[in-house]
């Protein structure tokens, strides 16, 4: 299957900043877990972008997965279904691009970044994030959200599109419990999320200035 063009698209995404922040703190090659990324991207395209599932074959969006890990997926998505949210996630649009001069403030300092940010869902005037999550109960999955950052992305996607109301969904592995944390404009996670990315906008800023760079390049 083909790549996705928005990927190569030249504004900076919230992956940019997330490689800044490791590349900042010596984390740049720390390894990823690919295999719970591309499981959590096979939940995601099974909701959001069926058209990249072959249910026959056992492969989503070009990679390659087995029998169990279909099962599992479907497992999760059927609690998933069961939950208070699920008319939203079931009844959204879903993957919207949101492309925007950016203006931010950090400390005093004013300047603009070109930005994108692509969201699994948006209902009305919410939109969402899906996460499968390795939580076993609520407290490790809000624990999850701040030590990934996830609070950082909302916040980053609501500046961008211009939403008051997020919501982060999440799906245990283990349980298949299903986690809602609702975000407003202005609330404690927002502004936390918030101050998360100005920072390293600044930073980028300071660097690079408008310019998205190769992942590669080294920090002088």
């Amino acid at each position: 299957m083909n790549k996705d063009p928005y990927y190569d698209r030249p504004e900076i995404s919230n992956s940019d900043l997330s490689w800044l922040k490791n590349t900042l703190t010596g984390q740049v090659d720390r390894p990823i877990n690919m295999q719970a990324l591309n499981f959590g991207n096979l939940v995601d395209a099974i909701i959001t972008e069926i058209s990249q599932v072959d249910f026959l074959n056992y492969r989503a969006q070009g990679i390659q997965f087995d029998r169990d890990d279909f099962q599992k997926a479907k497992a999760m998505i059927k609690e998933l279904r069961k939950s208070s949210i699920a008319p939203i996630v079931f009844g959204a649009r879903y993957q919207s691009i949101f492309i925007k001069q950016l203006q931010i403030v950090h400390e005093g300092h004013r300047f603009v970044l070109p930005v994108r940010c692509k969201y699994d869902f948006i209902n009305g005037n919410i939109g969402g994030d899906l996460k499968t999550t390795s939580a076993h109960d609520r407290h490790s999955f809000m624990n999850a959200i701040d030590k990934w950052d996830i609070d950082r992305q909302r916040a980053f996607y609501m500046d961008i599109s211009g939403l008051n109301r997020d919501v982060i969904v999440g799906m245990s592995k283990k349980t298949h419990e299903v986690y809602i944390v609702p975000i407003r404009r202005g609330d404690n996670l927002y502004e936390r999320g918030k101050n998360k990315y100005q920072y390293l906008a600044y930073e980028w800023y300071h660097r690079f200035g408008t310019a998205q760079v190769k992942r590669e390049s080294l920090l002088t």
